[in-house]
């Protein structure tokens, strides 16, 4: 097993991205993810106006797989997601479904527990975990 930490990331799938991880086809990988806003936001009271726009949907790795050629057809089994105990969202004008009515931007830090997150004592949700960024390039090594 390989494990990669959140600390080595892509802001863009490109082909000049040096791999951080070379395995063997059927490897299994452990992959530790950042939030989409790369860890920015620690609390409710950070400024909005300090989020680094170009530190956003961050993807962990790249990997390069031997042998992969081009036509290969990779396949990937994602066999676990595991979530944070706490949530981030941020809104404002212009920003999102509702983003014509707000007039200012707000930071929001949600509890999470036990797949429910907390947005208030009386609105509480069911997650659905996702994968969040995820993609494929060919690389061919030098």
């Amino acid at each position: 097993m390989f494990k990669i930490s959140k600390n080595q990331v892509i802001y863009a799938m490109d082909p000049t991205n040096a791999p951080v991880l070379t395995v063997d086809p059927k490897s299994q990988i452990e992959f530790e993810t950042c939030d989409a806003l790369s860890g920015q936001i620690k609390s409710a009271t950070d400024q909005f106006n300090a989020l680094d726009w170009n530190r956003v949907n961050p993807a962990t790795g790249p990997v390069y797989i031997n042998g992969a050629e081009p036509g290969d057809i990779l396949s990937v089994k994602i066999e676990k997601i595991e979530i944070a105990n706490v949530g981030v969202t941020i809104t404002g004008k212009n920003m999102g479904v509702l983003g014509h009515i707000l007039e200012e931007n707000s930071i929001k830090v949600i509890p999470i527990e036990n797949n429910m997150a907390t947005f208030s004592e009386n609105i509480r949700l069911p997650l659905n975990k996702m994968i969040g960024v995820i993609g494929t390039h060919l690389r061919v090594k030098q």
